[in-house]
């Protein structure tokens, strides 16, 4: 495209954008965030990776997935067994009833040996096979609402779902909005105001450089 004789105007903006594209592209090889948050989106899952990724790409995504499955079990794990029952007062044994520590004994015990037997990746199969939510969907909300459904996975939505996409808060990123859309210029079509951030961008960072 930047060797089109029709964009030569512009070949400089556009070899400077497909450079910044390129950028974010290797931050893809440097992390599994990206694939892991898009995956847990109940309304993508891996449908948009698994049909425009490279398969190896997306091969390595799930396995990346599916080792924060292990992860996360583990420290759920981790933490259950740690976590120890307080010992009853004599009055709150009277009023239970008699068999009542033999009978938390079993049910501890049953509890503890279902826990050791849960299969973490019957999750991801499950999630995975379901079909996709309506487009919209909030996914932590959604999460919240299946954490008895997806005990692990649930867990990990919540580790991974409360990261900031970006180290610039987006009132941040967009302010500059509002100081080309003023009372003045509230007739401007949306294509012209686009226009006029993108123009207004490539200047402030050099990629359009007055003649």
């Amino acid at each position: 495209m930047a060797k089109n004789p029709r964009f030569a105007p512009v070949e400089h903006g556009i070899a400077a954008g497909l450079k910044k594209l390129q950028k974010y592209y290797r931050n893809l090889d440097q992390t599994d965030m990206y694939f892991i948050c898009l995956a847990l989106d109940p309304s993508i899952k891996d449908e948009y990776t698994k049909n425009n990724w490279d398969e190896e790409y997306h091969d390595s995504g799930m396995a990346s997935f599916k080792d924060a499955v292990t992860s996360t079990s583990s420290s759920q794990a981790s933490t259950s067994s740690s976590q120890t029952e307080p010992v009853a007062s004599e009055s709150s044994s009277q009023t239970r009833g008699y068999g009542s520590t033999w009978m938390r004994k079993v049910l501890s015990s049953r509890i503890s040996s279902e826990r050791d037997a849960y299969d973490p990746f019957d999750e991801v199969r499950r999630y995975f096979n379901s079909p996709l939510e309506p487009e919209g969907t909030d996914p932590i909300a959604w999460w919240g609402l299946h954490s008895a459904e997806y005990v692990v996975m649930s867990h990990m939505a919540r580790d991974y779902l409360a990261i900031q996409g970006s180290s610039v808060a987006s009132e941040h990123a967009f302010s500059s909005g509002g100081r080309t859309g003023t009372a003045l210029r509230n007739r401007l079509t949306p294509e012209t105001f686009e226009a006029l951030q993108i123009l207004k961008d490539g200047y402030r960072t050099g990629i359009i450089k007055s003649l």
